[in-house]
């Protein structure tokens, strides 16, 4: 039996993903639903569902932890909807995952970064050195979302063991 790992940087907007099977990344991209988000995050949860059926329960899940972001020592309004938000996402998510039976991981996005050695102090200079080490790595230009994933994926697959 192949062991299969689905990795999600998920977001109300646009979730990247990325999807290995017996430690090799096989596929990888976005998944951008329209509509107001709490219509973006059911369109999530059904995309999701899609794949857990296709795979018939053989894989285990991974997502990113959500984190409030500031700015200074200010949390801005906008971050906290954003947060929120985000949070709204994540309960969807394990909601399906709890229902279902599906194994999963929630690893902070300080965990990857360290597992995938991306550095930079700055939110921006990381997301660009996590897109340069998948180019380094596997020869292909990805998003930062889909490299986001892909290093999610891969801190998975060498830290967590695989049940």
């Amino acid at each position: 039996m192949s062991k299969i790992l689905l990795a999600l940087d998920q977001s109300t907007a646009v979730t990247g993903w990325a999807l290995f099977i017996d430690e090799k990344l096989e596929r990888y991209g976005v998944f951008s639903p329209s509509g107001d988000y709490l219509e973006r995050i059911a369109k999530l949860c059904n995309w999701v569902l899609t794949i857990i059926k296709h795979y018939n329960k053989e894989l285990k899940i991974v997502i990113e932890d959500i984190q409030l972001q500031e700015i200074g020592d200010i949390k801005s309004s906008q971050n906290v909807v954003t947060f929120k938000k985000l949070a709204h996402v994540q309960g969807a998510l394990l909601e399906i995952f709890h229902e279902l039976e599906i194994p999963y991981e929630i690893v902070c996005s300080s965990s990857w970064k360290s597992s995938c050695n991306i550095k930079g102090t700055k939110r921006a200079e990381q997301k660009k050195n996590a897109q340069k080490f998948i180019l380094d790595k596997y020869n292909i230009n990805v998003t930062e979302d889909e490299a986001d994933a892909i290093c999610l994926g891969l801190h998975t697959l060498k830290n967590e063991p695989f049940e």
